[in-house]
C-alpha cells in the first residue's frame, strides 16, 4: 500500500513537470491514460491545460517557483468561483465547465505572474472563459481521446492568448468584466442554463460536440 501511494509525497512541480512532446497537454492525456497520477485542476478531463501553461512559464520563460506559487493561488481562486457559481462537471454543464474553466484558471495564473494586476488577471480570466461558452461534452465514440486531448491543447493556447491580450490592452476598457460572470446575467448563467437542457441534446451522443 505504501508503495502505491508513494507519489503523495511528490512535489506539486514534479506532478506538473512533463517531458517534451507535441505539447504538455497532449503528454498529460497520455499519462492519464496509463494510470499516472495527474492533478485534477479543475477536472481529470481538463488536467492538461494548466501543465501546458506551467511548462511554458517555467521552462521557456524561466518564471521562478515562487512566482508560480502566486500564480497557482490566482488559478485556484478562479476554479473555486466557477465551481461555486456554476459547475466544473462536464456531465452537468458540458465541456465549457471543464476545458473552459481550466483555460480561465491558466489565464489567471499567467496574467497574474506577468502583470501582478488584479484587474488584468480578471480580464484574462474572462477572455479565456468567454470563448469556451457553449462547448459540449461529447467524446467521439464515448472515448476521451477525441476531442478531449486536443481541447486541452487549444484551451492552453487560448489561456496564454488571453494573457497576452490583457497585457497590452487598457484594462479599464474591457467590455465584459469578470465580476459580472457570477451575477446570473453573465458567463456563469450559460453553464447553468446548459444543465436544464435534455442531456441527449448537448452531450454524450458520440458526435464530438457537433450537433
Amino acid at each position: 500500500m505504501r508503495e502505491n501511494l508513494s507519489y503523495i509525497n511528490t512535489s506539486i512541480f514534479d506532478l506538473f513537470k512533463v517531458g517534451p512532446g507535441p505539447s504538455s497537454s497532449h503528454t498529460i492525456g497520455l499519462m492519464k491514460a496509463t494510470g499516472h497520477p495527474v492533478v485534477t485542476a479543475p477536472t481529470s478531463g481538463s488536467s492538461g491545460v494548466l501543465p501546458a501553461v506551467i511548462y511554458l512559464l517555467r521552462y521557456h520563460l524561466k518564471i521562478s517557483e515562487r512566482e508560480l506559487h502566486d500564480g497557482f493561488c490566482a488559478a485556484a481562486l478562479v476554479g473555486f468561483i466557477a465551481k461555486h457559481n456554476a459547475s466544473i462537471s462536464g456531465a452537468e454543464v458540458g465541456c465549457q465547465g471543464e476545458i473552459g474553466v481550466a483555460s480561465a484558471m491558466a489565464a489567471a495564473m499567467a496574467a497574474y505572474i506577468r502583470t501582478h494586476s488584479i484587474k488584468r488577471t480578471a480580464n484574462a480570466t474572462e477572455i479565456a472563459l468567454e470563448h469556451h461558452l457553449g462547448m459540449t461534452c461529447d467524446p467521439v465514440g464515448g472515448y476521451v481521446q477525441i476531442p478531449c486531448i486536443e481541447r486541452n491543447a487549444v484551451g492552453a493556447v487560448t489561456a496564454y492568448n488571453a494573457c497576452l491580450l490583457t497585457s497590452i490592452c487598457d484594462p479599464h476598457k474591457q467590455k465584459i468584466v469578470y465580476d459580472e460572470a457570477g451575477t446570473g446575467n453573465g458567463h456563469y448563467a450559460a453553464p447553468r442554463q446548459f444543465s436544464t437542457l435534455p442531456v441527449s441534446c448537448i452531450e454524450v451522443i458520440s458526435h464530438g460536440g457537433i450537433l
